[in-house]
């Protein structure tokens, strides 16, 4: 793999799990949380395999015959916020439909990360 190409894949890995884990510690069912991160990541291009537990959010994808897994940070409280879930479903269906970019997605959901 090349050097250019690990940014990028970092950068979506982090996007996904920062997805994920705002969706579940907001309280989205989990099958939720494995439907619509599916939907980023295969927008994304990267195949994702997700492992969810209360605690953290493992996402592992295939590369070239390589395997990359990367866990998210953890969980710190489960709360209740339809707002934040509807806020980054609509997020993900602004980049499968073209209409953000990979730099404008991650900073919208660091926003809603720290609020």
């Amino acid at each position: 793999m090349t050097p250019t190409v690990l940014p990028e894949i970092d950068q979506k890995f982090h996007l996904v799990l920062l997805t994920a884990r705002l969706l579940l510690q907001n309280s989205a069912a989990t099958e939720r949380v494995h439907r619509v991160t599916h939907q980023l990541a295969d927008s994304l291009g990267i195949e994702a395999r997700l492992l969810v537990s209360y605690e953290a959010i493992t996402l592992t994808t295939k590369i070239h015959n390589q395997f990359y897994s990367r866990i998210s940070i953890p969980i710190p409280v489960m709360k209740i916020n339809m707002m934040v879930i509807t806020q980054v479903m609509r997020l993900v269906d602004d980049i499968q439909q073209g209409h953000k970019t990979l730099e404008q997605l991650t900073d919208e959901l660091e926003l809603i990360n720290y609020h």
